[in-house]
């Protein structure tokens, strides 16, 4: 069969191409959706020739959906065979859409028109889609309505043509938009930055080229905007813009069919790189970890490196975006109960943050947390932990297992971010949950830190109905003046305390204290790190109300506590959380 070599410009990705494509395939119909751009509001439709009777774009449908917005597993709940994978592209043939249960919703919309057989091809590189075209054929007496490989390899050709024309009229258009602009240096943002990188990673030959990434860092920053002020800075970074400062470089190649590889193996590079010292450059290497520097420094790579990953499919989420290999690193929230110490009910569950590597394995929750304070993305975490913690509460409501508050900690990056309040509001407006069955936990120390600040925020979260708890009581170096003004529900006993409780130990005198403390405040109290039953009896014993450890329960996955509440709802002769020596 002939090749047909198109270079389509804007203008052409409507009837005349396709029209084309039509006749150079074999086909009765055609028609082609462009998915909207970045800032973009609609997506586009053009046709040509025999297409299905129907007032709902067939896209819509979940053959064309799974196809365009693949799941995480590479398993398909239809049975096409995809030819193989290069040029990039994968074709869908349907020889019989009678035979394709996915189809049956359509089935009088395509035989109505005499539609026998589909071809769908998506305009994607590696996960970036652009859009599809599908291909409509009836049976005649002069062909056979099955694709052939000859004409399958053709349409693999042109979807990949027309995947970089489309996207090379989007570089052009960015090029006109100063929104993929920085306004401060004039040079292109991020945004511009992954569409140009698809662009030309689909551009390399097999062989033969390769193409870098290079990620440049300014030393002590911050402290010229804090101690100059912001316009100072503003103006140092316009007169640098074209100098070179310390670099990692990551380098792409034909095989790296990412346009987020780069990117990250760059990062990654930098942060080496700030460890070698002033004016150095590292270019990323595949050599193993141990090789390049100390475990520890390369363990808190690995972890950054992570941590951008989490970041990026957050923001890929909010925006409507699919999340593609972002995905490969999963925040998790585990659910501990919390428990009345004379009822043995519980009464309320803390939302721990967990989140997996790319191996499912847990990763350790103080190193990840840490470092996400530090960077600043505890933000961008903080609010996923904030509703989903609220999502997972209204959902056991509504399945009548247990009317109790669930608790979320926060971060002091979290109480320093001005939309706190906005964001917490409209969570729960979006999940439906009343304010009084969230409760937010800060600790001591974060309190103290900003103690005006604190009692501002924690006042306006009050004010809606929210919950609030201290934690860690006990190990800061708060006074009870600062306590007194501190507008809390309950106080949490450090699980310092706890660790070594013995009835007649100093640890003893200290928690019997904070319990009466907490009663003469009028607050709820609660122990965490409850291990044993002398444990519990004690603090059963002084009257604390409440408490929280592996006596009752590890933190469980969502689907593990689910069961164990059911469990208890269920067992109408002995509470489950009544701990028996």
């Amino acid at each position: 069969m002939k090749m047909l070599c198109l270079s389509p410009a804007a203008p052409q990705l409507k009837p005349e191409l396709l029209a084309k494509i039509a006749a150079a395939l074999n086909a009765d119909g055609s028609r082609i959706l462009i998915l909207s751009k970045p800032l973009a509001q609609r997506a586009q439709i053009f046709s040509h020739g025999l297409q299905p009777r129907t007032s709902t774009p067939i896209e819509r449908n979940s053959l064309w959906q799974n196809i365009l917005y693949p799941p995480a597993t590479t398993d398909r709940s239809f049975s096409l065979d995809p030819a193989p994978p290069e040029p990039l592209v994968q074709v869908y043939p349907v020889d019989n859409v009678s035979q394709q249960p996915e189809l049956a919703l359509l089935l009088t919309a395509f035989q109505s028109v005499g539609i026998e057989s589909l071809l769908i091809l998506p305009l994607r590189y590696d996960r970036q889609c652009v859009g599809c075209l599908t291909l409509f054929r009836s049976v005649t007496l002069k062909q056979d309505s099955r694709w052939t490989k000859d004409e399958l390899q053709l349409a693999q050709s042109l979807a990949m043509q027309m995947y970089l024309a489309v996207m090379q009229q989007r570089i052009e258009q960015m090029i006109r938009d100063r929104a993929y602009y920085d306004l401060l240096t004039g040079l292109p943002n991020r945004i511009f930055l992954n569409q140009w990188l698809t662009l030309a990673l689909a551009k390399m030959p097999s062989a033969g080229e390769v193409l870098a990434v290079i990620f440049l860092n300014l030393d002590k920053f911050k402290n010229i905007n804090d101690r100059l002020g912001h316009w100072v800075g503003d103006r140092l970074l316009q007169l640098i813009a074209e100098r070179l400062v310390r670099m990692g470089i990551g380098i792409a190649n034909r095989g790296g069919l990412d346009s987020q590889a780069p990117i990250q193996q760059a990062n990654a590079a930098l942060k080496r790189a700030q460890n070698n010292g002033k004016n150095s450059y590292e270019i990323y290497t595949v050599a193993p970890l141990s090789a390049v520097g100390t475990p520890a420094v390369e363990h808190r790579l690995q972890l950054e490196n992570m941590l951008d990953r989490v970041c990026a499919g957050l923001a890929c989420r909010a925006a409507g975006i699919a999340v593609g290999k972002f995905n490969d690193q999963k925040l998790l929230l585990y659910y501990q109960p919390q428990i009345d110490t004379q009822t043995g009910k519980m009464i309320g569950v803390e939302a721990l943050l967990r989140c997996q590597d790319i191996h499912a394995k847990i990763i350790n929750p103080a190193n990840f947390i840490t470092l996400a304070e530090e960077t600043d993305a505890i933000i961008q975490i903080g609010e996923w932990v904030i509703r989903a913690a609220c999502q997972q509460k209204k959902l056991w409501q509504e399945l009548g297992l247990g009317d109790f508050p669930i608790a979320v900690n926060f971060s002091v990056k979290q109480l320093q971010d001005r939309n706190l309040i906005d964001t917490i509001v409209t969570i729960l407006a979006e999940t439906g949950l009343s304010p009084a069955m969230l409760e937010v936990e800060i600790t001591e120390s974060m309190a103290i830190e900003d103690l005006d600040l604190t009692i501002a925020i924690l006042a306006s979260l009050r004010e809606i109905g929210v919950k609030i708890s201290l934690d860690d009581f006990g190990t800061g170096y708060s006074s009870l003046a600062a306590l007194k003004y501190l507008p809390l529900d309950r106080l949490k006993i450090d699980r310092s305390f706890i660790r070594e409780l013995r009835a007649n130990t100093v640890d003893a005198g200290i928690v019997r204290t904070i319990v009466n403390l907490g009663h003469e405040l009028n607050l709820n109290v609660i122990a965490e790190g409850v291990e044993t039953v002398e444990q519990f009896e004690f603090l059963r014993s002084i009257n604390c109300d409440a408490v929280q450890g592996f006596l009752f329960s590890r933190p469980l996955a969502a689907s593990d506590f689910e069961s164990m509440m059911i469990t208890q709802t269920n067992d109408r002769h002995q509470n489950i959380f009544y701990p028996h020596s």
